[in-house]
Order: C-alpha cells, then sequence, then structure tokens
C-alpha cells in the first residue's frame, strides 16, 4: 500500500498541471479522482498503522470518517467545477 501512494501522488500532480495547462476538466476531474485514492490509501495505512501500535480499534474507525470527508469534499469539489463551466 505505500508502494502505490507515492507514484499515485505524483500523478495526481501531473494531471492537475496537466489539466490546468489545457484548461481540461475532465483531466481536473481525474487529477482529483487520483488525489482521492492517495488519501483514502494513506488513510487507511495509518489507520493499519496505528491500531496495530496500539491496540485501540476506534482509531480505524476514525480513520475511516477522515477519508470520508477527504472523498466527500474531491467529489464535491469537482461536481462545483463541472457546474461553473
Amino acid at each position: 500500500m505505500g508502494i502505490s501512494i507515492s507514484p499515485a501522488f505524483f500523478l495526481s500532480r501531473h494531471l492537475a498541471a496537466g489539466g490546468k495547462a489545457n484548461e481540461s476538466t475532465a483531466i481536473d476531474a481525474s487529477a482529483q479522482n487520483i488525489g482521492a485514492d492517495v488519501y483514502s490509501a494513506a488513510g487507511v495505512l495509518v489507520g493499519l498503522l496505528a491500531v496495530s501500535l496500539t491496540k485501540w480499534e476506534i482509531l480505524d474507525r476514525l480513520s475511516r470518517c477522515i477519508m470520508v470527508v477527504f472523498v466527500l469534499k474531491a467529489g464535491y469539489s469537482v461536481v462545483v467545477e463541472l457546474s461553473a463551466s
């Protein structure tokens, strides 16, 4: 999981730059989608590590709630951007 986060992060940044340069909402939406995947994977990784180190299972639920907020924020910003264009 940790290995997949880094390339996805750089792909997201690359697509975001390409979306801005080409004024492409589709490319920008793809960048935000991959960015949300990065946050999700990082959240799962942090949650797993936190639970394995502390044995507090509530941290798993907390990390999932935080990931949901990031994914919803990314989806909302795509919808707002599409509505504006």
